[in-house]
């Protein structure tokens, strides 16, 4: 389910990064949309993530999408002075408890504004 996600999420995408989005949210995007599409499944992992004691699968696929993700859109942009574990760890919070949340409240915003926001809130400006 971890790996159809991150296929999902990261395949090569067919849209012009030059635009006024930055090239991350498309992929937040693809993020917000799996989980909408799937969240019958994701809403039981979140709810009996203790029980299922999947802690450790959860960890490597947050791991392992962070360092996709800043290898296809922040390499040239992470900002060296904040270690990467620092950021991963940020990062990882922040996308972790914000699912969490959006599923546990009936994903009471669309994706295009949950993308859309997490960026901006993570963005450096």
């Amino acid at each position: 389910m971890f790996e159809a996600m991150k296929e999902d999420i990261f395949s090569p995408l067919d849209i012009d990064c030059s635009g006024e989005k930055h090239e991350a949210y498309w992929y937040v995007l693809r993020f917000y949309q799996h989980l909408q599409q799937n969240c019958g499944d994701f809403t039981i992992i979140i709810n009996r993530r203790y029980e299922l004691n999947i802690k450790e699968l959860l960890n490597d696929f947050w791991n392992d999408s962070f360092l996709t993700g800043i290898k296809k859109t922040a390499a040239s942009d992470t900002d060296r002075s904040v270690p990467l574990d620092i950021q991963r760890r940020f990062v990882i919070s922040a996308f972790a408890g914000t699912a969490a949340w959006w599923l546990e409240n009936g994903m009471p915003f669309p994706p295009e504004l949950m993308a859309e926001s997490m960026i901006k809130m993570i963005q450096k400006n």
